[in-house]
């Protein structure tokens, strides 16, 4: 049987890494904290973080969620406004 200790300071555990763990979450939580998150990825993956890579990776996550939102507003604005010119130019052609 193995009895080696598990070992948390893992260096592999890069902020972008954990930043695309915490999208879906984030976006159910935003508020979620620093010790959560450092909580979160010890439990889910085993793997120890600092509260520094908690706070960065939480800042690129929202940076991505929040780029995302203004990403499908602007689409959404756009064909709104496609589709008001089309009207327009419909009513001044009859």
């Amino acid at each position: 049987m193995h009895q080696c200790a598990r070992v948390l300071n893992n260096k592999n555990a890069k902020v972008t890494r954990v930043a695309k763990q915490l999208l879906e979450r984030l976006k159910s939580n935003s508020k979620m904290s620093n010790s959560e998150i450092v909580n979160d990825i010890r439990t889910r993956f085993s793997v120890g973080i600092t509260s520094s890579t908690a706070y960065k990776a939480k800042k690129l996550a929202l940076e991505i969620i929040e780029g995302d939102a203004n990403r499908q507003y602007s689409l959404c604005y756009g064909s709104i406004v496609q589709s008001w010119k089309k009207s327009v130019k419909a009513i001044h052609a009859k």
